[in-house]
């Protein structure tokens, strides 16, 4: 609550990067936690990945707000669920607005960005309309799912430009294999496959830099 984040999308969000094991560590990135710091990250907090690996969720939580403070430092409240996946996901883009475009297929958008191209490749599963492009509005989308997925009460997250977040069925979501969203996803999600998702994105990329 002190952040503006609805629970249940704060709960989603550490589903999606770490099944919600604490312990959940990338071998090769040591991406590691509830939101798969990586090691640049984790020492920005004022901790190691080392350290987290060791720790309970409860443990990790200060660390996990020392660095949303920061990511969602002048973002309007309350935190939209999408704006929240982007704060850990590309969180240069977390002040945009719902609709948009965070990756594309082309490396087209956003501008002056041509690595998106990458970004979408490893990603790909959360474009949820199939229209070659990631919104932000689609990392809401992709949330809500996952609050199905894990039996995560209090509701659907409701606001932004496409009002209802609630996703009815269970196809072209994010997930699949270490590329961090390749394509259709199961209704549920194996520890295995969300850990892999976790790995694209959390993984991926240097939260301190881009």
């Amino acid at each position: 609550k002190r952040l503006g984040v609805n629970p249940g999308d704060m709960l989603a969000k550490m589903a999606s990067e770490s099944s919600l094991m604490p312990n959940a560590q990338h071998p090769d990135t040591l991406a590691t936690g509830l939101i798969q710091m990586i090691p640049s990250t984790a020492r920005a907090q004022g901790t190691t990945v080392e350290a987290l690996k060791g720790m309970s969720r409860a443990e990790q939580l200060p660390f996990i707000e020392k660095f949303l403070k920061k990511s969602l430092s002048g973002v309007e409240r309350p935190v939209s669920p999408g704006h929240l996946y982007t704060a850990t996901f590309l969180p240069a883009f977390v002040k945009e607005k719902e609709d948009f475009v965070l990756a594309s297929r082309d490396g087209s958008l956003p501008k002056g960005r041509p690595e998106s191209k990458d970004w979408y490749a490893g990603n790909k599963g959360l474009d949820f309309d199939s229209d070659g492009r990631i919104q932000i509005f689609e990392l809401g989308k992709r949330m809500a799912k996952l609050r199905k997925d894990f039996g995560i009460g209090g509701g659907i997250s409701k606001g932004g430009l496409h009002g209802d977040y609630d996703v009815s069925d269970t196809s072209g979501g994010g997930g699949g294999g270490g590329g961090g969203g390749g394509g259709g996803e199961k209704p549920k999600m194996s520890k295995a496959d969300q850990i892999a998702a976790a790995r694209g994105r959390g993984g991926g990329f240097d939260y301190n830099k881009i």
